[in-house]
């Protein structure tokens, strides 16, 4: 009876561990170049994107990959910007293809966050900026992270 217990309480930790990656969201730390489409870096849901805007035109670029069951579903992205700066993202769908949001933010201050809709097996962009009105801090990380229900 032991032996039982042990196997399926090994199993289902292998399970766990090896079969569903959402279950253990990454922390992804922007590395650069990562400016651009193709240099951009891959964002599970619920994972968190640490990265640093390190100059007057530095553009961070994450994506995220819907899957085939993911069509219809809702994702929030969500962008806290450091102390007294205010950073902005853009979303487009594969290769600039605009996307409908819906702003959940409340005001004009820091977070950004907002909701859309996803298409199954389209590639989601995120592009993260300083605001033209905003300064920049090379030394302290924003937060970035997709939310899927």
């Amino acid at each position: 009876m032991k032996i039982n217990k042990l196997v399926i309480s090994l199993t289902t930790t292998f399970a766990l561990l090896v079969g569903s990656q959402s279950a253990f969201a990454a922390t992804v730390y922007d590395k650069e170049p990562n400016d651009y489409h193709d240099a951009a870096q891959f964002l599970g849901y619920g994972d968190l994107a640490m990265g640093k805007i390190s100059s007057e035109n530095d553009h961070d670029w994450f994506y995220f990959q819907a899957g085939a069951n993911d069509g219809g579903r809702t994702m929030t992205l969500h962008l806290q910007s450091p102390a007294n700066t205010k950073y902005l993202f853009v979303i487009n769908k594969n290769y600039g293809e605009p996307v409908p949001v819906t702003v959940l933010s409340q005001g004009s201050g820091n977070p950004e966050w907002v909701s859309f809709t996803l298409e199954a097996n389209a590639r989601y962009n995120f592009v993260v900026f300083k605001s033209s009105f905003s300064g920049y801090d090379p030394n302290n990380y924003y937060y970035l992270s997709p939310w899927l229900y």
